[in-house]
C-alpha cells in the first residue's frame, strides 16, 4: 500500500519475496545423460512463480550439453514428457533464461517483468538434466544458478545446482598395524 504525510509519500511491499531452494546436486556419469533434476522453489503469497536461471558455468557450457524439460510430470517422478532440448538458445544466452512451457526464453536479467510468451505458461517444478561429453570425468563439471520471480521480484538468493560427472570421490584413512 502506500502511506502519505505532508512531508511526501512511501510506498510499502506487503509482499513476500519468492524462494528458490536445493538441497541436492546433479550426478551423472561420462557420456550419460542424467536423471532429470527438479527445481524448487516457492511463494507464500503468490500462486504462480517463474523459474529463472541466472548462471549456467562455462565449464558446464563447454563440457556437454544442458537440457530443459519444459512439460515434467508431477513429483516426486523424474520421468520427462517432451524433452526439450534447446540449440544455442540455453547454452548461449548471456542474459536470465525463463523456463516456459514452450521452451526457454532469454531475456535481460534487469527485465521489468518475467512472463512466459503468449499461449506459453511458466513451468512449475521444471526439470534439468546434463549429458557431459565423453572425455569429462570424475571431476565436477560446473553448476547451474537459478532464481525464482513472482512477477513482482526474485527470490533474494539464487539456488546453486553444482553438476557433478560421476560420484564425488571420497578420502578414506586405514590404521595400519605393525607386524609382530
Amino acid at each position: 500500500g502506500t502511506c502519505a504525510f505532508s512531508t511526501g509519500s512511501a510506498e510499502v511491499d506487503i509482499n513476500q519475496r519468492p524462494e528458490a531452494t536445493n538441497a541436492n546436486q546433479l550426478l551423472t556419469n561420462r557420456g550419460v545423460k542424467s536423471d532429470a533434476f527438479r527445481l524448487s522453489g516457492n511463494d507464500p503469497d503468490s500462486t504462480e512463480i517463474h523459474f529463472v536461471i541466472t548462471s549456467i558455468s562455462p565449464d558446464l557450457i563447454a563440457g556437454g550439453s544442458t537440457q530443459f524439460c519444459s512439460r515434467p510430470s508431477a513429483p516426486p517422478s523424474t520421468s520427462c514428457i517432451g524433452l526439450y532440448l534447446p540449440s544455442a538458445g540455453l547454452q548461449f544466452c548471456p542474459y536470465c533464461i525463463l523456463l516456459c512451457s514452450g521452451g526457454p526464453v532469454c531475456l535481460p536479467c534487469n527485465h521489468a517483468t518475467f512472463r512466459c510468451p503468449t499461449g506459453q505458461t511458466a513451468v512449475q517444478n521444471p526439470m534439468i538434466q546434463f549429458t557431459p561429453l565423453a572425455l569429462i570425468a570424475g571431476r565436477p563439471v560446473g553448476h547451474v544458478m537459478y532464481r525464482v520471480h513472482d512477477g513482482l521480484q526474485f527470490s533474494a538468493a539464487a539456488a546453486v545446482v553444482p553438476v557433478h560427472v560421476n560420484t564425488r570421490p571420497t578420502a578414506e584413512s586405514y590404521l595400519l598395524v605393525p607386524e609382530v
